[in-house]
């Protein structure tokens, strides 16, 4: 049958790389005869290139799927209802009354009139909810990226001082927007997860930090150098002229002690104190911002009213009374090419904002976010937000979290605080000209005060550290830069630095709390669950050999293939204490083996006994995926400890006993002078370690695997079978849950048997077979699972059917065994023609014992 294109060009490939493929008509022929134990066999087919673009190929329902996923409010506004709604008043109500204040301070960091936080505040509540996948994020501008703004804003007009900072925030806004809709509508939003916790919290205490300490001169009314600079100068220029202390600081000081006191009153102490109360006090407390606002608005309005040009401190003067600023933003070259350097970190500050606050609420809240789909929402609302006047916004921690505690039921509560921006705009500007400039940077300095993060983990309080001090001392771009390049660089090194894993054996019996140590069941008691399965396909593995500290085994004793077990290596003993009490066992307290690491570098308790399964078999646990960057590395520790705990073959071992120390390798050298052969005038030692005879590999942590991995398998594979020469070392798999993985290791030879091919009959008319008689694993098909005493009356009711008469006894037993080997129907759960991939570590490890006793 002549090939395909697929299969020539696979055996090109494997030329190359030196693959040797066993001839077509032997494929099958090391399977038993298996129909006379199992209904069929089963052949799993190949994935091929074809299948997986038929996987892909868009359909008319999956693009109407994927335009619906584009509007989520479809989905549930149809079921909106008066509960829903009372819900969402209360809360944009409420969030309303923050985003106001909030708005207008933000806007000064961000160098822009205070009218510019309203319009952002506008338009970002107003647009989110047709794309909201998330009921309680709140866009808006926000601290870090007015900040942002503000410093990109300062390095424009340096080089360019005819532009205007709204017309570079306005551009910043719709370039933005356009990269990160493109983002979400692509379905990249996945890319986030590779920004971990610990760059978003050194980004997010850093940025606190630097914005809180540049708000200190304001508050105080100091004047005279820049709050832009990095955070530790800020700190030192604030110290220096703290002579220069204004008005200003009594507006400022005593703003922040009431922000701060109002909170832990209403927070803290009331609520222990009247429970009862909590609510309330909770909606009292999230109104703290507007109260102190105002209260400072009065106080400003009465000194001064008759000095409206001249005021005793500085105030905020007059906001235009509603949109000012609509129209179609400028955007040209000149003005891109005043900020395209700081892109990066404005779309990474859009993102990680975001998606951070929405995912914890979500989890909070028992939903699940898109965050593909919540990058085209901040897409959107930044691209359209400039035509309004808007600057870039993005989602609010503190607003969200107060919107989350009001009671938001649906995304629609951001009209409803659009309803109260707007009534600002157009209501409210004449009583925002005397709010005090002091008590807007009070306001900033109490809301990012929750954006500071605690330490976390030691491995990653580099990073964190790193993050924080690079932002203090230079700048919040730096900092955000230096995070995310370490967390790559952290990823990068933990998957090629990856170990894995040598695991030993251990029976274990689960076991239920309340019971004492005379009614555990004993091991001879208690029949393992292969004691009850007739199969000839479920041999049970031998007991396992005890390896020393120096690697070595016990010396086998003659004619045994299998050490004794000792005493201190039995079975686990049930006699398990849990909370000072022992525990009782359950009813089928059938004993299963475990696979532990033997190192015990996972914690396992130190009194339990790992023993390695059985001499010259090893089971490799892979701890992350197997790719080009840490295949190497894996196969280094591989090869490295399977030198250490065995000999060598009979062929390598006598040819190196020949070799006198002239004719040595230089990286060779042999034992030591006292070590050596009787031949060479040394004394002659037993060298007690076994012969390899077989590999485990548990792929249940890989997923995916490329041609320098495969290639690494292949070239120490022949290393080993010349190590262990004239044997070939078996290679078992198990848990490979990926149908390319098996394409791409059966290509390279692997999951068939290694052995040399044998002929059966005469030498011109027989047939070739493999050595090696492979182990399947099998499942009951056709029937569930059912306890003893539900058995016995399905039975008795299937004879009063029959007979009217009923069981007891030993016909009841009888009857038993004749239904269940009746009813008894069994399949193969992997592929026939690749007997060694396995689907558990178990049963692989009966396949190499099989093997290996039987060749």
């Amino acid at each position: 049958m002549a090939l395909s294109i697929s299969s020539k060009l696979g055996h090109g490939l494997a030329k190359v790389l030196r693959i040797e493929h066993p001839p077509a008509s032997l494929k099958g022929a090391n399977v038993p005869p298996l129909d006379a134990i199992i209904d069929g066999t089963y052949i799993e087919e190949d994935p091929t290139v074809a299948e997986w673009l038929l996987a892909r190929k868009p359909t008319l329902e999956g693009a109407w799927k994927f335009f619906l996923s584009l509007f989520p409010f479809l989905s549930w506004m149809g079921k909106y209802n008066m509960q829903w709604f009372l819900g969402d008043l209360i809360a944009g109500v409420t969030v309303g009354t923050v985003v106001v204040p909030q708005g207008m301070a933000y806007a000064g960091l961000a160098l822009l009139p205070p009218e510019y936080g309203l319009y952002s505040s506008f338009v970002g509540v107003l647009l989110y909810w047709f794309f909201a996948t998330s009921k309680d994020i709140t866009i808006g501008p926000v601290a870090v990226m007015s900040t942002l703004v503000g410093n990109i804003v300062t390095k424009a007009q340096a080089t360019n001082p005819d532009l205007s900072a709204a017309e570079i925030g306005s551009a910043l806004a719709v370039i933005s927007g356009c990269i990160v809709f493109a983002i979400g509508l692509l379905r990249l939003g996945f890319i986030v997860d590779y920004i971990p916790l610990p760059a978003i919290a050194a980004f997010m205490t850093g940025s606190a930090l630097n914005i809180a300490v540049g708000q200190v001169p304001g508050m105080l009314g100091i004047k005279g150098f820049s709050n832009r600079e990095s955070t530790y100068k800020v700190l030192i220029n604030t110290l220096k002229h703290l002579d220069r202390v204004q008005l200003d600081a009594a507006m400022g000081l005593t703003g922040l002690f009431l922000l701060y006191v109002v909170r832990w009153v209403f927070t803290s102490w009331a609520p222990r104190r009247y429970p009862k109360w909590s609510k309330t006090f909770f909606f009292i407390s999230t109104l703290r911002t507007a109260f102190t606002m105002l209260f400072y608005t009065m106080i400003s309005w009465l000194a001064n009213m008759n000095r409206r040009d001249d005021p005793a401190f500085r105030i905020l003067g007059k906001v235009p009374r509603g949109f000012q600023h609509l129209g179609i933003p400028r955007m040209n070259g000149e003005i891109i090419s005043t900020f395209v350097a700081e892109l990066p970190a404005t779309v990474i500050v859009l993102l990680i904002e975001h998606i951070a606050i929405s995912k914890s609420f979500g989890r909070l809240n028992n939903y699940t976010i898109n965050p593909s789909q919540e990058l085209i929402a901040i897409g959107f609302t930044n691209i359209f937000g400039p035509f309004f006047g808007a600057y870039p916004a993005t989602g609010s921690f503190s607003r969200t979290a107060i919107k989350s505690k009001a009671g938001v039921r649906t995304p629609f509560a951001g009209v409803i605080t659009a309803g109260i921006v707007l009534l600002a705009i157009y209501a409210l500007t004449a009583v925002f000209f005397y709010i005090p400039q002091a008590t807007l940077s009070a306001v900033i300095i109490h809301a990012v005060g929750d954006l500071i993060t605690p330490l976390i983990h030691p491995i990653e309080v580099v990073i964190f550290f790193a993050g924080v001090i690079v932002t203090v001392f230079m700048n919040i771009e730096t900092g955000i830069y230096v995070t995310v390049a370490a967390s790559g660089a952290v990823l990068l090194f933990r998957i090629a630095k990856a170990r894995g894993q040598f695991l030993g054996a251990v029976k274990v019996h689960s076991i239920v709390a309340d019971q004492t140590p005379q009614s555990a069941p004993s091991s001879s008691s208690t029949k393992s669950i292969t004691d009850y399965s007739q199969s000839p396909l479920s041999p049970q593995p031998q007991p396992p050999y005890t390896p020393s500290l120096s690697g070595k085994t016990e010396i086998l004793p003659p004619g045994t293939a299998t050490p004794v077990l000792s005493p201190k290596v039995g079975l686990v003993t049930l006699e398990t204490v849990v909370s000072g009490s022992f525990c009782d066992a359950t009813t089928d307290n059938y004993p299963r083996n475990v696979f532990l690491p033997i190192d015990r570098r996972d914690g396992t308790n130190p009194n339990i006994s790992i023993v390695s399964p059985y001499p010259g078999i090893f089971i490799y646990r892979f701890s992350e995926g197997l790719v080009y960057s840490n295949a190497g590395h894996y196969t280094d520790h591989l090869v490295s400890k399977l030198f250490k705990w065995t000999k060598p073959g009979p062929i390598l071992q006598q040819l190196n006993e020949s070799k006198s120390m002239g004719d040595r390798s230089w990286n060779d050298p042999g034992p030591r002078k006292n070590e050596r052969p009787a031949s060479e005038g040394g004394q002659a030692e037993v060298d007690g370690r076994p012969t390899l005879k077989a590999i485990i590999l548990d792929f249940s942590s890989v997923n995916n695997v490329d041609i320098t991995s495969v290639q690494n398998l292949i070239d120490v594979r022949n290393q080993l079978d010349r190590y262990a020469a004239p044997d070939k070392v078996d290679w078992h798999f198990a848990a490979i849950r990926n149908r390319w993985t098996k394409r791409a290791l059966a290509s390279a030879g692997f999951g068939v048997a290694n052995e040399d091919w044998m002929v059966s009959g005469d030498a011109s008319g027989g047939q070739r077979i493999s050595k090696v008689r492979p182990v399947f694993s099998v499942a009951e098909i056709g029937c569930g699972y059912e306890n003893r005493s539900t058995r016995r009356g399905r039975m008795e009711q299937d004879l009063e059917a029959r007979e009217g008469g009923s069981l007891d006894g030993c016909e009841a037993e009888m009857e038993e065994e004749r239904l269940v080997k009746r009813r008894r129907k069994v399949a193969l759960v992997s592929c026939v023609a690749r007997p060694f991939f396995h689907p558990d570590v178990e049963g692989a490890l009966r396949s190499a014992i099989h093997n290996v006793e039987h060749r």
